[in-house]
């Protein structure tokens, strides 16, 4: 059996974010494919069995019943490569004992692939495009981390959408009831097919509840059981919220936990939401002996479409003992049928105070970057006094940069509550409500988790409470509480009783 027994590298201190990572701890390494890159077969079809379990109703069938074949579009893949300094390969010296003498090899530490790709049924008027980010473990094992996808409105006659190089398009067989993703073209598709399934996404124009919980990621106190219990809790608590947007904090994949209930935390918030749209982005890798896949990051899950997602590496000071984590804020453009686009930005901050002063103006100022009604959701682990709130509330300039229009949710309809600090609570008085930190306590310490809006012309903010399942200590969902807003439409911007949402 072979041993990893030490990496070769150097450790470097940097102050600014490189462009050369994917995320931290990751290396820049995401390349178009076509469709001879031998993984890419298998990860299509795993994305199309998805689709076909939780939204078959976005597969165009024939009039018989026979599902059309997608194409694969879009199509590239990175090769999770593990670096300490941001800008090189990270290696390991593996050991093969033999009777001739231990034999070494020098290797990379890759931790596995990542797949992202569309698939689309062009010849099909008005069918659905689906977009997908696969990650592969180093046994080979696919799991899903993004799945959004949403009506094309062009005409049939448009092949592919956003296929840039040809190079990167598959075509495939328009008429096909295997659902192989694989097989070379029978067909070439500039043919109108009618798609004979009627579709069932429409929801009625309604509140918009948004919601924002960080999960704690695979924290528990006992054997697995315990953890695989609280994740249940959460997310029943959740998915009984009323909730159409959720971002959360502190999603995990962690390659160690593979009893019960896998190794990724993005398929046990699945179980619970298994009609929502989702993405989810690491922030941070911190692997175990060099190849243990450990990835903690943002996620956000939607009713609605997800028209498009990205997100910004967040500056970081090595020298901060304190910024040890790789930060990020990850943006949903979402499309609410009786609203203009809503912009999600979710975060969870540094527990550095400098680096979270930092990291509010970074977020602003890719917040200004899109038009229209916008959130900023999150674990921002600062109280509302500290500096970096009182600039996201417009009260104080940060190198000369203030926002403008940002509303902290809570103080839209409650006061501040007291932190629970000496001199602020009698003896067992009670504590204010608001706080939202630490459950996994006796009792609420601190408001450190947020929404803050940004109000359009299409809706009003109709209240913004907590999601509390009144448990604490091991008994809690999580060491936070969740935060919830409900957002109304105005009566001059609704459109009718009931929109389609795809």
């Amino acid at each position: 059996m072979a041993l990893i027994l030490f990496m070769f590298c150097t450790l470097n201190i940097l102050r600014e974010v490189s462009t050369a990572m994917l995320y931290g701890g990751i290396l820049e390494d995401l390349t178009p494919i076509d469709s001879s890159d031998p993984g890419l077969a298998s990860v299509a079809q795993f994305a199309l069995k998805h689709i076909e379990k939780f939204h078959p109703d976005t597969i165009p069938k024939d009039s018989e019943g026979l599902f059309y074949t997608p194409t694969v579009s879009n199509s590239k893949k990175a090769k999770l490569q593990s670096t300490t300094d941001n800008k090189t390969p990270l290696f390991y010296q593996e050991v093969t004992p033999s009777f001739s003498g231990d034999k070494f090899q020098k290797k990379k530490a890759v931790l596995g692939l990542t797949f992202t790709f569309s698939l689309t049924w062009a010849t099909v008027p008005k069918s659905f495009i689906h977009n997908f980010v696969v990650t592969l473990d180093r046994e080979r094992n696919s799991y899903l981390y993004s799945h959004t996808f949403h009506r094309l409105q062009s005409s049939c006659s448009i092949s592919v959408p956003d296929c840039n190089d040809a190079a990167q398009c598959t075509t495939e067989p328009i008429k096909d009831n295997s659902k192989n993703v694989d097989e070379e073209a029978t067909v070439t598709g500039t043919t109108c097919v009618e798609d004979a399934t009627p579709s069932k996404y429409s929801l009625p124009i309604s509140p918009l509840t948004l919601v924002t919980y960080n999960i704690w990621n695979f924290n528990k106190k006992g054997p697995e059981e315990m953890y695989y219990a609280r994740i249940n809790h959460l997310g029943k608590l959740v998915s009984e919220s009323g909730a159409d947007i959720i971002a959360f904090q502190e999603v995990r994949f962690d390659f160690s936990k593979q009893v019960l209930s896998g190794p990724s935390q993005v398929d046990h918030l699945r179980e619970h939401l298994p009609q929502y749209q989702f993405v989810f982005q690491p922030a941070m890798s911190f692997p175990k002996d060099f190849v243990g896949r450990v990835e903690e990051g943002l996620a956000i899950f939607s009713k609605y479409p997800i028209q498009s997602y990205d997100y910004i590496l967040l500056s970081r000071d090595t020298e901060d003992e304190a910024d040890s984590h790789q930060r990020i804020c990850l943006h949903a453009e979402i499309q609410v049928p009786w609203m203009e686009n809503i912009h999600v930005f979710a975060s969870h901050l540094s527990l550095s105070e400098s680096a979270r002063n930092r990291s509010v103006v970074e977020i602003w100022n890719f917040m200004k970057k899109f038009k229209g009604p916008s959130l900023l959701m999150g674990d921002l682990n600062a109280e509302p006094h500290e500096r970096a709130m009182r600039f996201l509330r417009g009260e104080e300039k940060i190198n000369g940069t203030q926002t403008e229009g940002l509303h902290d949710g809570w103080l839209c309809f409650h006061t501040e509550p007291r932190p629970d600090a000496p001199g602020k609570y009698a003896k067992d008085e009670p504590r204010d409500e608001g706080l939202t930190f630490d459950a996994s306590d006796t009792s609420l310490r601190k408001r450190i988790d947020y929404i803050f809006i940004k109000e359009g012309n299409s809706f009003n903010i109709q209240s913004v409470n907590l999601l509390d399942d009144k448990q604490r200590q091991w008994s809690a969902a999580s060491d936070h509480l969740g935060v919830r807003a409900i957002l109304e439409p105005k009566t001059a911007h609704l459109k009718g009783t009931t929109d389609s949402i795809l």
